[in-house]
């Protein structure tokens, strides 16, 4: 049996009231499926039945208890006769068999873990052996019987934990109902009571008092040491005691020091009751404490660099519905030295708590590589796109490399009879800056006022608010929005319930609140457009398999109890997109909100030659950065559960090995970037309790469960996701955050915090529940703090009936323009035709590069320029080997996709891709045929600047990928089913 050494704390019968837990070290035996928790017992004597009274002191929240086991400190297996008599939240009485004297374990929460990272969480045990009978009965061991009461009693010598992480702190060892009454009793009458904490010990239980604060007893005097320049950070605990609370708030006078010098009252605020939010919106929350309950409000003082040293002093006022006020004397005394980083770099401060209200990198400056927005009278021009304005607001033409409308845009509303005639006044810019336009337009008819109030940012996503107002009762048969596409280039589709590929014939589709659809996009590689339907009543879902737990609004005016949805069919030489809301009665003066979005594509110039440059290593749990650091990477993703990114979405308990890594990633060559996102949260961040008093704002609501640290800690009123990673006596357990909240404030400020602090190269992001407002941050942050950080983007495939159906590159669409690549390949098909390879993998059409999860189609991938990250599913340093040889980065991409590309083949399931650059060209060939086939190739020699008497066609030898071989230009080339050819097709003379 493997031993541990164990970090423990003593509660022992002399310590029910002392509130003094000594954490001690211990040896011994810990079987990996009995658990976090043990009591260490004493027997004297052996005995056939001996009794222990375990003094556990369970949160009220925790389930009954399972079985419990008792081992020998010299046994391997569990002593067979023991029984659990008796079990309060106080305590638990045990009779077991004691056939030798000396030292015992208890384990009262035996849980099996299942040691694997994942959604897998493990198990608490359910069952324990059953004691024998005769045992049972020689001792009168029955729910009628006490006389278990006189059996010889063992001395309880302290409960143990597997870790510090483990155990159960002073904030979360709960007082008796009796230690209660006699606090209760010693304030009566009080309808509340109020308590003190500095941020050391964040309150954790809400459902009890802790034993520590029966101890103190309540407060009406808080007093902290602080430094200049520090964040300070403290908490009032509020007990409900008589009554519940509502409407809580605080008030502060300034604190003044005696001689001189003051703090004013805006130096503090109270993080459960305001803030600002990601959009930059103030917030204010109703706080409320239920009778019974206990709550936390966490409170932040803002000392400045230049204040005098000294005691400042002022009252702090606690205010709630129908209650009366407490009055707090706050003193804060204020130390010489200087806090250079106002607290951030020692977590345990929590001075971040302020970054929850943070605005670093909002704006509407430009980021790279876009330039100012250009407006031209109605026209609207960003980089490589423009938009037309007609005079009602609406788009009149749009364009990227080509002219992607057949006709203006229209509203109309249909009535009995004809469509609405509008008489529109024209557009008035109410903005016009380099990174946004903004502007407005009214149109009328007899029957309806139109309004549509939009913008325009300079990465070329816009937003149409159109409110449609009735003169009188009416009914209208539709209201729609068309948007007539040229046919040309309306070539590919995407959204709506349609896998990404060539846009079929016609297409119908109806909204859904159980699939994650609200968007199309129709284009093709070099011109395209994106439309998504909203409502003003919009909330971004969440993504991947929690989307059902946050699933799309139906935007009520779009939805109309579910007649609305949108129809794409050829019509009158065009391409007709067409979102209809369907018939609808208004009765006079009723208002209507349509919103949509709008995304011109490509969203910018592919970087072709970043693409050939960043070369990735990516393995999950990176013990060792050496391993990484191979020959032909250039950039090393690390992502959480290694050494030096230990926790997901929380690298700020690792800055020093982080930038260790980073260090010798760059003395080596290399970029290094990390895991962090918002999605989910690790149970190490110490902001986690602080997180949890504000409700459910950060923390998603859920049924609980999963590993046992969350069951044991949090208890209740959250959402277990992944456990990324175990240790000896540690494990990664994640929770769900809400997608859309102040964490998005804390997460941009950590992200520069860690550019600054540890010089990583950017991020690799996973599936997000945020949008484009964040990523514009994170680039503004990235470029002014660390100027060529990159992002790269990861998903899995979201359509499946867990994610509602989604399109990826539709449902990010509006990020890419952040980005610097995608990957998008996990449960994605590699059989899937060539056109959704183009559409939902490649990124091509939407301006990035991308990689590939699929080793074993290289020629597929090199269609596209993808190959796959090393090692995660495969060695591609043979393809880099072979771009390297070639000079991939200065050659022309021209896929099969373009019209003129100059390699064609004669077999209509045989694609080529050219790489063209003087005196050479690298062609890739890939098949989906299912048999082996024999090509030809149709070559315009001319645009390869090529003799086709003087050529030689040469498949290079790559390692496992390809033997050496020549081909004949103009004669078959065969191919295997599936797979394909790199060639190079060159000039005899060329070297």
């Amino acid at each position: 049996m493997k031993r541990f050494s164990i970090l423990c704390f003593s509660l022992g019968a002399a310590m029910l009231y002392a509130g003094d837990y000594e954490v001690v070290d211990g040896t011994g035996p810990w079987p990996p499926e009995m658990g976090n928790h043990r009591a260490r017992i004493a027997v004297a004597n052996p005995a056939d039945a001996v009794w222990l009274r375990l003094p556990w002191r369970r949160k009220p929240s925790l389930s009954g208890p399972g079985p419990m086991f008792v081992f020998s400190a010299k046994g391997r297996e569990p002593v067979r006769n023991a029984r659990v008599m008796e079990y309060t939240q106080d305590h638990a009485d045990v009779v077991f068999q004691a056939t030798q004297a000396g030292e015992y374990f208890v384990y009262y929460l035996p849980f099996r873990p299942s040691r694997r990272p994942g959604f897998n969480h493990g198990n608490y045990l359910t069952t324990a052996a059953t004691p024998d009978a005769e045992w049972l009965g020689r001792h009168g061991l029955t729910a009628e019987n006490d006389d278990w009461r006189t059996l010889p009693r063992v001395e309880f010598c302290r409960l143990e934990a597997q870790s510090e992480f483990h155990r159960f702190g002073p904030m979360e060892v709960p007082a008796t109902p009796i230690e209660l009454d006699d606090l209760l009793r010693r304030h009566p009458g009080a309808p509340y009571l109020v308590f003190t904490e500095d941020r050391r010990d964040p309150v954790r239980m809400f459902d009890a008092l802790p034993l520590a604060w029966i101890e103190k007893g309540p407060s009406r005097r808080f007093s902290g040491d602080a430094r200049r320049n520090e964040y300070y950070v403290f908490q009032i605990g509020l007990y409900a005691a008589r009554a519940p609370l509502s409407q809580v708030s605080l008030t502060c006078s300034d604190l003044r020091r005696n001689g001189g010098g003051i703090l004013p009252k805006e130096a503090l605020r109270c993080f459960n009751l305001s803030g600002i939010d990601w959009d930059g919106q103030p917030i204010g929350h109703e706080y409320c404490v239920a009778l019974g309950r206990v709550g936390a409000l966490w409170i932040g003082v803002d000392v400045p660099r230049d204040a005098t040293p000294g005691d400042y002093v002022g009252e702090l006022r606690i205010a709630a519905r129908d209650v009366p006020e407490t009055s707090l004397e706050l003193r804060l005394s204020v130390v010489d030295s200087v806090l250079e980083d106002r607290g951030d770099g020692e977590p345990w401060r929590h001075s971040r708590l302020r970054w929850l209200d943070s605005r670093l990198g909002a704006g509407d400056s430009v980021t790279a590589p876009y330039t100012p927005l250009e407006i031209d009278g109605a026209t609207l021009r960003c980089l490589g796109r423009s938009l037309r304005l007609g005079a009602d607001g609406l788009p009149a033409g749009a364009s990227a490399a080509r002219e992607i409308l057949a006709a203006p845009m229209r509203f109309v509303v249909q009535t009995p009879g004809r469509p609405v005639s509008w008489s529109s006044r024209g557009v008035t810019f109410s903005r016009q800056s380099a990174g946004r336009a903004a502007w407005s337009a009214l149109s009328t008819s007899a029957d309806f006022t139109l309004t549509c109030q939009a913008t325009m940012e300079f990465d070329g996503f816009a937003h149409f608010q159109l409110e449609l107002q009735a003169r009188r009762d009416i009914e209208a048969q539709d209201i729609r929005l068309e948007i007539p596409l040229r046919v040309e280039v309306a070539r590919y589709m995407m959204g709506m319930n349609r896998k990404g590929g060539l846009r079929p014939q016609s297409w119908q589709w109806q909204w859904n609140p159980a699939r994650h659809q609200d968007s199309v996009w129709l284009g093709d590689w070099d011109a395209g457009l994106q439309v998504r339907l909203k409502g003003p009543n919009y909330r971004r879902p969440l993504v991947t398999t929690e989307y059902r737990k946050q699933p799309l609004l139906m935007p009520e005016g779009w939805f109309n109890e579910g007649r609305g949805g949108c129809r794409i069919e050829p019509r009158d030489g065009c391409v007709m997109l067409e979102a209809y809301s369907g018939p609808r009665r208004m009765a006079a003066h009723e208002k209507v909100r349509l919103d949509f979005d709008l995304i011109l594509t490509p969203v910018k110039p592919i970087d072709y030659a970043g693409h050939w440059a960043n070369r990735y290593y990516q393995r999950y749990m990176l013990k060792s950065l050496n391993e990484a650091l191979l020959p032909g990477v250039t950039v090393v993703n690390v992502h959480h559960g290694s050494p030096s990114n230990p926790y997901i979405n929380y690298p700020f308990l690792s800055v020093d090995t982080l930038s260790q890594a980073v260090s010798q990633a760059h003395a080596a060559g290399r970029k290094l970037k990390i895991y962090y996102t918002v999605r989910e949260l690790s149970n190490h961040a110490v902001e986690l309790w602080a997180l949890r008093s504000l409700g459910h704002e950060i923390i998603a609501d859920g049924s609980a469960g999963g590993f046992s640290w969350l069951q044991e800690h949090l208890v209740s009123g959250y959402r277990p996701s992944l456990v990324p990673s175990y240790g000896e006596h540690d494990c990664d357990a994640a929770i769900v955050t809400t997608g859309m909240s102040r964490w998005l404030n804390y997460y941009v400020e950590g992200l520069g915090w860690l550019l600054a602090h540890t010089g990583i190269d950017g991020l690799y992001i996973d599936d997000v529940a945020f949008g484009r407002e964040l990523f514009q941050r994170m680039r503004r942050v990235m470029e002014e703090t660390r100027p060529g950080s990159l992002i790269d983007f990861h998903s899995w495939n979201h359509f499946n009936d867990r994610a509602g159906y989604a399109n990826c590159a539709d449902l990010y669409l509006e990020i890419f323009p952040y980005l610097d690549s995608i990957w998008f390949g996990e449960s994605f098909r590699a059989d899937e035709p060539p056109d959704y390879w183009l559409v939902e993998m490649s990124g091509i059409p939407f301006g990035l590069m991308g990689e590939m999860l699929h080793a074993n189609h290289v020629w597929r991938g090199m269609l596209y320029g993808m190959t796959c990250r090393l090692p995660w599913s495969g060695d591609p340093r043979p393809i880099w080997k072979l771009w390297d040889d070639f000079g991939i980065a200065e050659a022309h991409m021209v896929g099969y996709w373009q019209p003129d590309c100059p390699v064609r083949t004669h077999h209509e399931k045989v694609l080529a891709t050219a790489y063209v650059k003087p005196g050479r060209t690298l062609i890739a060939l890939a098949s989906w045929d299912d048999a082996p086939v024999d090509c030809r190739l149709d070559i315009d020699w001319s645009a390869l600047g090529l003799s086709a008497s003087q050529c030689r066609l040469i498949a290079p030898e790559i390692e496992k990928v390809q033997s050496a071989t020549n081909f004949d230009p103009s004669g078959p080339i065969p191919v295997a089913a599936g797979k394909g050819w790199l060639l190079r097709m060159e000039s005899a003379q060329t070297p």
